[in-house]
């Protein structure tokens, strides 16, 4: 896990917070995606990013079960977030439609930390396809 710490330190802003992802491709452009967010001066990053990964069989095992199955019938993505040691539900989506979990209602990241600026909005009553 060194090796990631090292290269967002070089990056372009390496005082901005990370968001690694781990994706499990479900095939006809459907996935489970899990993310750790990680503060950039937090010194127990490293071990919070490796504690994800060697954890993330919990997703492995979910996407698997989803391929296999389609237990749920209607699911394009899901991500779940990486939090004090558990995998935690954010959204999924439908491809139509987001839902979020109470969860993420609740805890819900504040994206600048990672985007470096606050998300745009789109302009009332736009649905951002053109």
């Amino acid at each position: 896990m060194n090796w990631l710490k090292k290269a967002a330190e070089t990056s372009l802003e390496p005082d901005r917070d990370r968001s690694y992802v781990i994706s499990f491709d479900l095939g006809e452009h459907r996935s489970i995606n899990g993310y750790v967010l990680v503060r950039h001066d937090d010194p127990e990053g490293e071990r919070r990013l490796a504690e994800a990964v060697e954890s993330s069989s919990v997703l492995a095992a979910f996407a698997g079960h989803q391929r296999e199955t389609g237990f749920l019938p209607n699911l394009a993505r899901a991500c779940f977030i990486f939090d004090q040691g558990s995998w935690r539900l954010a959204w999924w989506t439908d491809g139509v439609s987001v839902y979020r979990s109470s969860w993420y209602q609740a805890n819900m990241p504040d994206t600048a930390r990672f985007l470096g600026r606050p998300p745009l909005d789109l302009p009332n009553g736009s649905d951002g396809q053109s």
